[in-house]
């Protein structure tokens, strides 16, 4: 069986690097991360490849990135804000990913995770 653990079952207190690591020595075969722990980062889209690489070279892959929501009940401006946001952090997905920003989407549920569409299998955690 394989499995993946959403990195923010850490909690605070541990970068996505970190959790990485964690995951890979509790015998992990894949990673969740969360939007945040990517944009807090001053360049996003380098940061998610760093991240992709790690996540490669520790053996897991990069599964699920949580961050659509906020435009379920916007309206007006704050929604095409929050369409907005949702289109930077595919890219940024794709990157954590390593799949293009064509093959980059979402789950059907209105706050759920990006995912690559290459997966073959999934978090356990949406």
């Amino acid at each position: 069986m394989r499995t993946c653990l959403n990195l923010v079952t850490l909690q605070r207190g541990f970068d996505t690097l970190q959790g990485i690591a964690i995951a890979a020595k509790a015998g992990f075969s894949g990673v969740g991360i969360w939007a945040d722990s990517l944009e807090s980062q001053a360049s996003p889209v380098q940061y998610a490849k760093q991240v992709a690489k790690a996540a490669a070279d520790s053996g897991l892959r990069v599964e699920e990135m949580c961050f659509v929501g906020g435009w379920m009940w916007a309206e007006g401006e704050a929604r095409q804000k929050a369409f907005e946001a949702i289109r930077r952090r595919v890219e940024i997905a794709a990157a954590a990913a390593s799949c293009s920003s064509e093959r980059a989407g979402t789950t059907n549920a209105p706050h759920s995770s990006a995912r690559c569409s290459t997966n073959d299998h999934t978090c356990g955690s949406t």
